[in-house]
């Protein structure tokens, strides 16, 4: 594990087209929380921090898929080597898969919940901090969903005989996966915003849990497409 880990950390930073398009996103990332500062000060009108509270998360998931189409789901494509002399030798191939995800999910809850915060607080909100809790308990579930996606295309539909990330980001395949991602983020964040929306802009009661239950649903039902294609892509791959 310990090996593997290195491997990876030392593929990324002797790569410096990655680690310079990496400080670019960084740089991108300070000047948001900048220029955010302070926007819900002085303003009284609910709806207008629920709107600022929403399009500060769905940035913050925008963001993390951006890295993740970047970094995550080039890498299969890079790994053939690793993923060849697993397969040929008999191993688990799902082994590699899921360690490579471990990795990728626990990094990405480290830097999801550091953006979140440095944002969402930044805005100086003062109302609705039953939202702040909602987004610390759901953030985990939607970087899961995205890490596992980003990564199980990059098995499903990877480019071998491509070695140069830059371009396998910017291939049929990345854009496939930011699409199917991007999708799941405007549809979870439509789903989750009806409450709050229904009782301080329209006025009326809506139970929170039906909404609730609808985007675990949707989490669930990506979940077990991919992982159902991810399944029969690599018991047929070919390298």
């Amino acid at each position: 594990g310990l090996i593997f880990l290195q491997k990876e950390l030392k593929n990324f930073y002797r790569n410096y087209t990655q680690l310079s398009q990496f400080l670019f996103l960084i740089l991108l990332f300070a000047l948001y929380v900048i220029s955010v500062r302070g926007k819900g000060i002085g303003i009284d009108f609910p709806t207008f921090h629920i709107l600022i509270i929403y399009a500060n998360f769905t940035f913050v998931i925008y963001l993390l898929i951006t890295i993740a189409i970047r970094f995550i789901y080039p890498a299969p494509s890079l790994e053939e080597k690793g993923i060849a002399l697993i397969y040929y030798s008999g191993q688990n191939p799902f082994k590699f898969f899921y360690f490579q995800f471990l990795l990728y999910f626990f990094l990405f809850i480290l830097l999801g919940y550091t953006i979140f915060f440095l944002t969402h607080f930044s805005l100086k909100v003062r109302f609705f901090k039953d939202l702040t809790l909602l987004f610390i308990f759901i953030l985990p579930l939607i970087i899961f969903i995205l890490t596992f996606i980003s990564l199980s295309t990059g098995y499903i539909l990877p480019q071998f005989d491509e070695k140069n990330p830059a371009r396998i980001a910017s291939g049929p395949g990345a854009f496939l996966t930011a699409s199917v991602l991007i999708l799941y983020l405007l549809l979870s964040v439509y789903i989750l915003i009806q409450k709050p929306l229904h009782r301080f802009h329209y006025g009326s009661k809506r139970v929170f849990l039906f909404d609730f239950l609808l985007f675990l649903m949707l989490s669930f039902s990506l979940f077990m497409i991919f992982k159902t294609i991810l399944k029969e892509k690599i018991r047929k791959m070919e390298f």
